[in-house]
């Protein structure tokens, strides 16, 4: 795992806003993620907090718009496949 980034902690580059039909796509091994967003295409509004759910159709930020999907990583040696419901931890 070294030289991973295993938490994708970077900032998404988002250059057109996302809508129903075609959201902004966020990847996770969770069932859910916490996004902030700052407005698209930057910087339009203060952070807003969202959290992208894997069982919602699509999630929106209520200061700009933006769309937002949850969508799963391709499972590797390092992860696990995403079931629905989450990830199980004995």
């Amino acid at each position: 795992m070294q030289g991973k980034d295993i938490f994708d902690l970077a900032p998404l580059e988002i250059h057109t806003r996302g809508t129903k039909a075609n959201p902004t796509i966020i990847r996770s091994r969770d069932p859910v993620r916490y996004v902030g967003c700052t407005g698209v295409p930057g910087e339009l509004h203060e952070v807003n907090w969202l959290v992208i759910d894997q069982t919602h159709e699509f999630d929106r930020c209520d200061q700009c718009g933006n769309v937002y999907k949850w969508s799963a990583y391709e499972p590797d040696e390092n992860f696990p496949a995403v079931e629905k419901g989450g990830l199980h931890h004995h």
